[in-house]
């Protein structure tokens, strides 16, 4: 026997702790109880990333399906896009063929007051701007004399 136990240590060591755990049973419970909680961890943790590697699997197709029909769903929508908007410039372009050249003047001269208004507006909000910006520049110049005038007592203090 013991020449066999010489050829496989593992099974003598074995056998080492086992006597070990006969003579000591209080501590081998509780290494016993530690084992258990350890392969028990290991286990649920396992079977964790089973679940959650399958659940990926199963949900690989269902995300394939719904990116498919987000391309045909954005795809349909630009060309039906296309479509309703040239119904829509080919409907105006005849609209506008049906309006009576009477008519072209008034639109016209609307135009032109409108224009007329609009840059009214602008040379006001541009001299408006103008005015701000000088006010501006004043207010900044007269900090800058009070600072210099202060930096100037402040040194004839110190002498």
């Amino acid at each position: 026997m013991d020449n066999w136990f010489a050829r496989h240590r593992i099974l003598l060591q074995l056998v080492q702790i086992l006597g070990w755990a006969v003579n000591h049973p209080l501590i081998s419970v509780v290494i016993l109880l530690f084992a258990l909680a350890v392969v028990w961890s290991l286990i649920k943790a396992i079977s964790r990333i089973i679940e959650s590697t399958s659940l990926s699997l199963l949900q690989v197709p269902f995300k394939l399906l719904q990116a498919l029909v987000r391309v045909i769903f954005v795809s349909s929508k630009t060309s039906w896009g296309l479509v309703v908007k040239q119904l829509i410039d080919t409907k105006t372009a005849d609209d506008m063929t049906t309006v009576p050249p009477s008519i072209y003047p008034q639109i016209h001269k609307d135009k032109q007051q409108r224009l007329v208004e609009i840059s009214t507006r602008l040379e006001e909000i541009q001299k408006e701007q103008n005015y701000l910006l000088q006010e501006a520049a004043e207010i900044l110049a007269s900090e800058k004399v009070d600072t210099n005038s202060k930096f100037k007592i402040a040194q004839d203090l110190s002498r």
